[in-house]
């Protein structure tokens, strides 16, 4: 079997790579919020107030993603934070799958700004680069201007971030830079790389944003190597390449080495990666299980797990949804009325995925933040979302004693594909009429937008003057946390 060519792409401080180019491309904005001390951050008034991304020149001050607010004005009182637009990240992650599945069919999204790319054996690899190495000609490693945009682009795609996103395709991006270029020892591991740089000026150009791409022989090795310099940048950890480049770093750099892993390293004088993949297994699995030889088989650059497509992703364990209240609930009505949102969004998950779920779990967590969980296992199994959200409430009933509420979920589990329903005499409801009515109505949410039908109770609910108050749909989000309200926000 040949060696695999894995590439990984991942978004360069994805939330606010995309706030910014958006804001510069769309609101008139005069500043690049990433060449800035900037986060994408929460509204500490709503208790959303962490750092979920920063510029990186805010990593100069120390800001790390998820602390507070208040701990990163504290290092930085000139840090510009931005909210989050949920909406605007979705559609900007969508616009660039669709560019990587021109590549190849054998893409796995890891998470919304992260992606692996099984380019084993593909037409890009097999006719892209027909030059010799030494030929290759212009320059792709000059240092790229924030937001590259192309006057000749021909719109072909929604213009997520890039208000001139288009069809400009970049043939050859020219030599490769010196350290990459040193690197190749097959023409498949040129044209790899020639590829990578191929993919990664096409998204700057046609999206606006900058990536990094790691080039490697399985997964773990290609995200080691997309975490190298950034941003706007091509790396490779080939076998060959591990002692150099990767047994220098910290252990922490490892992946799945986290902040409960790192301790127990240390306190075995393991402190480089290098260290770890010399150090010997049998006290690593005396001292730490299986999870220590998982993290010395990567330290050695051990990893033989596939690239997973959409059509290969094994089926949803259960379905869920949860929310932070904006202030804390001490009323059952309303605590009920958040349920009732969580349910629609989970079941409307359920239905489209042609399942259903038999049991029913609530979590709640106090104003202290202790955390309360009860499940209910249902008779038959439903996709309904009255069925689920009188589950809920019934747990609610069962667990809560008056405590103030700051947070709740639902979570469902116990999949199946059953198509069929036994009659039952204490049934609530109508499964068969009200199967028939919610279909039709996701199918009309589908076509027109979740507001195209409402249920009475959220349409003469207080949320309509109070936006603090959840509405239907929004599965306990506020509409106004939904997406950003542009023209309150100060655009520099």
């Amino acid at each position: 079997m040949p060696d695999r060519i894995i590439f990984h792409i991942d978004v360069n401080s994805a939330f606010l790579s995309w706030e910014a180019c958006y804001r510069l491309h769309h609101l008139g904005a005069t500043l690049d919020l990433r060449t800035i001390p900037s986060a994408v951050g929460g509204d500490q008034s709503r208790r959303h107030g962490i750092i979920l991304t920063k510029s990186i020149p805010a990593k100069k001050y120390h800001i790390k993603t998820g602390e507070s607010l208040v701990e990163a004005r504290k290092k930085c009182p000139d840090l510009v934070i931005v909210p989050p637009n949920y909406t605007l990240y979705s559609r900007a992650s969508r616009a660039m799958m669709e560019i990587l599945k021109e590549y190849t069919d054998t893409i796995e999204k890891y998470s919304i700004d992260e992606a692996f790319l099984d380019m084993t054996g593909t037409a890009g690899l097999s006719t892209w680069c027909t030059s010799s190495p030494s030929s290759a000609h212009s320059s792709a490693s000059s240092t790229p201007s924030a937001v590259p945009m192309s006057d000749q682009c021909t719109p072909k795609m929604d213009p997520v971030v890039c208000a001139h996103a288009g069809s400009h395709r970049i043939e050859d991006p020219g030599p490769l830079p010196e350290e990459i270029d040193a690197t190749w020892k097959t023409e498949t591991e040129y044209r790899a790389v020639c590829l990578a740089f191929t993919l990664k000026e096409r998204i700057r150009s046609e999206l606006g944003f900058t990536v990094n791409i790691g080039i490697s022989s399985n997964k773990l090795l290609a995200k080691m190597a997309s975490d190298f310099q950034k941003p706007d940048q091509v790396h490779t950890l080939w076998p060959r390449e591990i002692q150099r480049k990767m047994w220098p770093l910290p252990v922490e750099d490892l992946f799945y080495v986290g902040h409960a892993t790192a301790p127990k390293l240390h306190r075995l004088g393991i402190h480089t990666i290098g260290a770890l993949a010399q150090f010997d297994a049998d006290i690593l699995y005396h001292r730490m299980k299986s999870h220590g030889l998982l993290v010395h088989q990567f330290a050695c650059g051990v990893d033989d797990s596939p690239v997973i497509s959409q059509a290969m992703e094994a089926p949803p364990k259960g379905y869920g949804n949860s929310c932070t209240t904006i202030h804390d609930v001490t009323d059952r009505t309303e605590a009920c009325w958040h349920l009732l949102s969580l349910a629609e969004t989970v079941s409307q998950r359920i239905r489209a995925d042609g399942v259903k779920i038999s049991c029913v779990d609530l979590s709640l967590r106090d104003s202290e933040l202790r955390f309360y969980d009860h499940q209910k296992q249902l008779r038959t199994p439903t996709d309904l979302t009255l069925e689920i959200y009188d589950a809920a409430c019934q747990c609610f009933d069962e667990l809560w004693t008056g405590y103030p509420i700051r947070h709740l979920g639902i979570h469902t589990s116990r999949v199946s594909h059953s198509f069929g329903r036994q009659a039952d005499l204490f049934e609530r409801y109508d499964y068969g009429k009200l199967s028939l009515v919610e279909h039709a109505i996701d199918e009309i949410r589908t076509r027109y937008g979740n507001d195209a039908v409402k249920r009475a109770r959220f349409v003469s609910s207080p949320g309509h003057e109070d936006p603090d108050i959840p509405d239907h749909m929004s599965g306990g989000i506020s509409r106004e946390r939904r997406t950003v309200d542009y023209s309150k926000e100060k655009i520099l």
